[in-house]
């Protein structure tokens, strides 16, 4: 075949491994970055085609790690690029209601992902990372590229932020089932 060199397939079964053993894990890490499922698996998608072109990363552990700064870099410059659709896109999407049991989970998930919509890129990120991945504001830093004092500005805001949406959605939550 054209074009295609024992690099290239030892890169591509590498990047199969690595899509085998932590596939659902990178959605997961990209759907709490950018809060759309579909999204999501386009992320990881983009960014295991932006692996594939790169010789840097041999191993599966390196290349989950260039993954994931893909992953990143890709919703922070696709987010700049959407912000104003953003803010406007909850007004034409209409949330499902889930029944039974996995209603209140539901609930619980759904009230988490638009408060976590309501923060910055920035601040999404870095609560993303330091509470979903475990990292440190040193890593996060590095991984954001700016200062720890940033990172930590970043977070202070954030939960600042959630708190209050989280406040304000439980809240309305609550006079929507007394209204009923």
């Amino acid at each position: 075949m054209a074009g295609t060199s024992k690099d290239g397939d030892a890169d591509g079964t590498a990047l199969a491994r690595l899509l085998a053993a932590r596939g659902t894990v990178l959605k997961g890490y990209a759907y709490l970055l950018c809060g759309d499922a579909s999204l999501a698996e386009d992320l990881v998608q983009e960014a295991l085609v932006r692996a594939l072109g790169t010789r840097r990363a041999r191993s599966v552990e390196h290349l989950e790690s260039y993954v994931r700064k893909a992953i990143l870099n890709l919703v922070m410059d696709g987010t700049r690029r959407r912000t104003r659709w953003l803010r406007v896109r909850p007004l034409f999407v209409m949330p499902t209601e889930p029944t039974g049991d996995e209603g209140s989970n539901a609930a619980v998930r759904l009230t988490v992902r638009d408060a976590l919509l309501g923060l910055s890129p920035r601040q999404r990120a870095c609560v993303v990372l330091r509470y979903y991945e475990d990292r440190s504001v040193t890593q996060i830093a590095e991984e954001l590229g700016c200062g720890e004092g940033t990172v930590k500005r970043h977070l202070h805001d954030a939960r600042r932020t959630l708190a209050d949406l989280l406040r304000e959605l439980d809240t309305t939550a609550e006079k929507v089932g007394h209204g009923a």
